[in-house]
């Protein structure tokens, strides 16, 4: 009897995608469940009936269905009646209820009925389950203006002895502290009692959650972090699920935390090592794993041989296809960049290509691919041969992009890789797949080109896909007339001709074409095959045939064309407009350019200057440059991951330089960046160089130096004088650093005195002191001096002014003989310079997160309760939207993260990402959408996050 109901089971399980089992909660209707509500109200309830019923409308709330205000009223009224009842049976009952409450979002009008009883049920109820659900809904449902009479029993929760409660204690805070305001301080003022529960308690999901909370309340203090991190690191931690949570908040500080030193790194480092031995699979495995991704950051700084052991361990020694493959993708992607590392468990990784799990094996043959070298590439193949059929269609195709990486990593490899992929054409007959071979092919072609290029036209005879069919056609008009016989591939071209659809045909009319053009000796050949492409019953066949013929005929073709194709090709040379282009600048643009225009851009163009058109009866110049893309740029697939792969690398490769450059500082929140310690000697430097001037030491003596600027240039940097200026934040002064570096060798300058016009600032910024070189200084060939202009913050109505400096330089001007030196002459020159602003950017430094990490500090800034988010929208001058990406950079001077300078002009809104430390200690992030509109030019809306909300409103101030 068990067996048979056993088989019914399983039967209905295998056939559940053609069931017709319908789920019991799928016609549920709103109003009918309303009405049922009533049955809350009974003064006998049935339980089930009741559980049933709450079950119904929870389910339908998790689904995201919305029930209008009268319903919900209702319905939040009867289930309130299920208060009253307080027995044994109805325990099951009142969860649900405590669930409906709080999923249920009620109006707050009306959620006050509840307070009091959840409240009563928090502080008196000794049922510890009631008690732990009451004070989640509680803390979910309860105004931030009421939170504060929570306080007290949030505290008592904390300390029960029932776990479960200090659990929901727990969770409950962290909802209370990102809802801010009020909210925010009650937790605050528990810190205490959460840090002895994640020191002492002996309870690991306990210590989990207070390490949630701890961590949340003390991030924004860089310190706290690493005194609270360093301390977890010496006491014993009773769950696997904390030491791994440990493990990405100690990787987090690593990344993001500017404060760390050599001490903690080394402490840091040693604890997760020792993770990595005697511990349970997932904190073997987060450990292995931070330490790969900390590898790819500082490079030889980190042991990554241990790591790397215990991967393949994981790999090939586990039951569990979720361990094997979470082992396996950190693997493949550091073979994507350190491919020498991985193939050191070659043995182990083609073991798993016959793993019984697909995914396993499919990505232990991405793995393999990536990391072995000549002498298995052929058995390797073979092997993923037999095994590709059984893959998924996803897997299929990272395995040929994967085979694409090989081959630029063993280029003389490729008659190997091409047979392979042949026989991969051949077998899968999946559109998506054979684009993806027929890209790869492409991407080998220059090795092997005879080969590929024979592959390829083979293919278009059996191809029943249009887009791929034009896709080789168009590569073989660009790499067939480079082979050695051009003419073979002729046949294949035009028998598309006869026997495809349109815009295949179409594709094949200008890869004849071309050849014509490419190859002089088949060029009456094709002109004669073009000729008979005139009667085609398809507009832009006939008319592509007829251009061409137009465009490649020669004075001596009339012998072989047909008399109404001469007539009309002359009708045509003879009517043109004066000042058209050339054949052969014509024949030049079309066949022999490298790039072509890409009909996005054009478009997008065209859509930009809409306005302009309309209204001008101008021609509109069109710089054809700015639309042009690479006829192979983005070609292929497999090129994108390589040109991604090149780009990866020499980012590691950079970082890694930066890293050996800095021995002493591990800090990678200042990676890309000048590190701490080389800011701080060009800052001594340049403050030493101004003690020493008789005018600034007296003031730069009674201020606190701040900040420095970047180097910013004042003239051109071609100019006989070249003038730079670098902007010193003191405390109660703002000083302008002028050098001046004289460039001619004819010429000495002395008595260099800077004059100051005007300074116009709306913060009231006054001019307090012209520092000029003391008497008798001189400027040679190629020496720099220096000239100050020192600004007064007192009477200034805000911490960082703005201003706009007019001024010019009086010169003493003697000329010289190169060779015996000796004076021939002086005069005095006024030197005018452009104008020197104090901007938003002289307060900021720079700072490019480090890929995929913009929202990780975005959130980490956002997520404090003192930062409510800064944005306003403007109208910015700009009418192109490159343009309007550079100026804005330019504007704030930060670094852009997540490479999104890079604008798509098919786009009508650009997404910018930029980072900076203002005045270098405060972090801030924007983000900028920059759109097109065409009544108004460009529109720029930004949002800002910073700690500090008088720096957000200060960038924005700044804009206008």
């Amino acid at each position: 009897m068990y067996k048979g109901k056993l088989k019914s089971a399983l039967e209905f399980g295998n056939n559940d995608d053609t069931s017709e089992y319908n789920d019991a909660y799928s016609n549920l209707n709103k109003s009918t469940l309303v009405q049922e509500s009533n049955i809350f109200n009974e003064k006998n309830l049935v339980v089930t009936k009741c559980v049933e019923l709450l079950n119904k409308i929870i389910f339908l709330l998790n689904q995201g269905e919305d029930f209008p205000d009268s319903e919900k009223s209702k319905i939040f009224f009867n289930v309130t009646k299920l208060f009253q009842v307080n027995t044994p049976t109805t325990q099951s009952l009142k969860r649900l209820m405590y669930v409906f409450i709080k999923e249920l979002k009620a109006n707050e009008n009306e959620v006050f009925i509840v307070i009091s009883q959840l409240t009563k049920d928090v502080g008196q109820n000794d049922n510890e389950m009631s008690k732990a659900n009451a004070l989640r809904v509680l803390t979910k449902i309860i105004d931030d203006l009421y939170v504060q009479s929570l306080e007290k029993y949030l505290k008592q929760a904390l300390i029960d002895k029932s776990n479960h409660v200090v659990s929901a204690a727990l969770v409950s805070m962290v909802n209370l502290y990102k809802k801010g305001g009020h909210s925010t301080e009650i937790v605050k003022k528990s810190v205490n009692e959460i840090q002895d529960k994640l020191l002492n308690s002996g309870d690991g999901n306990l210590q989990y959650q207070a390490l949630i909370m701890l961590f949340e309340l003390k991030k924004n203090d860089q310190m706290a972090v690493l005194k609270l991190l360093f301390q977890l690191t010496q006491v014993k931690i009773h769950n696997s699920m904390t030491k791994c949570q440990l493990i990405r908040y100690i990787k987090y500080s690593f990344l993001m935390n500017p404060m760390i030193d050599q001490k903690t790194v080394n402490t840091f480092l040693k604890y997760i090592e020792g993770c990595l031995t005697k511990e349970e699979d997932p904190v073997q495995f987060e450990a292995a794993k931070t330490m790969c991704e900390l590898y790819e950051v500082f490079g030889s700084i980190v042991n990554v041989e241990l790591p790397f052991q215990v991967l393949v361990q994981l790999a090939s020694n586990q039951s569990k296809p979720v361990n094997k493959y979470a082992a396996l993708r950190v693997m493949n992607r550091i073979a994507t960049k350190q491919p020498n590392l991985v193939s050191l468990c070659q043995s182990e990784l083609e073991n798993l290509i016959t793993d019984m799990n697909r995914s396993v094996a499919s990505l232990a043959i991405s793995t393999l691919l990536k990391t072995c070298n000549e002498d298995s590439v052929q058995k390797l193949l073979k092997q993923i041969s037999h095994y590709l059929p059984d893959l998924g269609l996803d897997f299929k195709i990272e395995t040929i992009q994967s085979t694409a990486l090989l081959y630029h990593r063993l280029p003389h490899k490729a008659d190997v890789l091409l047979k392979f992929l042949t026989d991969c054409l051949k077998e899968e007959n999946n559109v998506q797949f054979r684009e993806s071979v027929v890209d790869t092919i492409i991407e080998i072609c220059p090795s092997q080109r005879e080969v590929a290029l024979l592959i390829l036209a083979e293919h278009i005879e059996d191809c029943e896909h249009a887009h791929i069919q034009t896709k080789i056609i168009n590569f073989l008009a660009e790499e067939g007339p480079r082979s050695k016989n051009p003419s073979s591939y002729i046949r294949f071209i035009y028998n598309r001709v006869n026997l495809e659809k349109a815009v295949i045909r179409a594709a094949a009319v200008s890869a004849l074409a071309a050849f014509a053009h490419k190859v002089p000796s088949l060029r009456k050949s094709i002109l004669i095959l073009l000729q008979k492409c005139l009667t085609d019953s398809d507009d832009e066949v006939r008319e592509r045939a007829f251009f061409y013929i137009n465009l490649l005929k020669q004075k001596g073709d009339k012998n072989f064309l047909a008399p109404d194709v001469n007539t009309i090709t002359e009708e045509l040379e003879e009517s043109a407009p004066e000042g058209a282009m050339e054949k052969d600048e014509i024949r030049q643009f079309i066949f022999d350019s490298q790039n072509v225009i890409d009909i996005d851009a054009l478009e997008a163009f065209v859509t930009q200057k809409r306005v302009q058109l309309q209204s001008s009866e101008e021609p509109l110049a069109i710089d054809l440059s700015q639309l042009m893309c690479s006829k192979r740029g983005g070609h292929t697939r497999a090129g994108a991951m390589k040109r991604q792969l090149d780009q990866e690398q020499e980012e590691m490769k950079n970082s890694q330089m930066q890293i050996q450059s800095q021995q002493s500082n591990y800090s990678p929140s200042q990676q890309q960046q000048m590190t701490p310690a080389l800011a701080q000697q060009v800052d001594d430097s340049l403050m030493t160089e101004m003690a020493s001037h008789p005018e600034l030491a007296p003031i730069i003596n009674s201020s606190k130096h701040i900040y420095s600027s970047q180097i910013s240039a004042v003239n051109d940097s071609q100019a006989e004088y070249v003038v730079q200026t670098v902007k010193h934040f003191f405390d109660n002064v703002i000083i302008v650093q002028y050098s001046i570096t004289n460039t001619l060798e004819d010429q000495i300058l002395s008595d260099v005195k800077l004059n100051i016009s005007n300074v116009e600032s709306a913060y009231n910024l006054q001019i307090l002191k012209i520092a000029n070189l003391t008497a008798g200084q001189q400027i040679k060939y190629g020496e720099k001096q220096y000239v100050y202009a020192v600004f007064t913050k007192q009477g200034c109505n805000h911490p960082f002014p703005l201003a706009k400096i007019q001024q010019k330089l009086s010169i003493k001007i003697t000329e010289i003989d190169i060779d015996s030196q000796d004076e021939l002459g002086s005069y005095e020159e006024d030197y005018k310079l452009d104008d020197v602003q104090i901007a938003v950017k002289d307060y900021i430094k720079p700072f490019s997160l480090p890929t995929g990490q913009f929202k990780d500090a975005w959130d980490a800034i956002g997520s404090d309760s003192k930062i409510s988010e800064i944005q306003s929208s403007f109208q910015i001058p700009f009418r192109v939207m490159d343009e309007a990406v550079t100026g804005v950079i330019k504007f704030f001077g930060m670094g852009v993260c997540e490479g999104s300078d890079k604008v798509n002009v098919t786009e009508k809104v650009h997404n910018l990402l930029l980072s900076g430390l203002f005045m270098n200690s405060e972090t801030v992030v924007l983000r900028a959408q920059i759109g097109f509109n065409a009544q108004y030019g460009c529109v720029l809306k930004v949002i800002i996050r910073s700690l500090n909300a008088v720096i957000s409103n200060s960038l924005l101030e700044a804009i206008n």
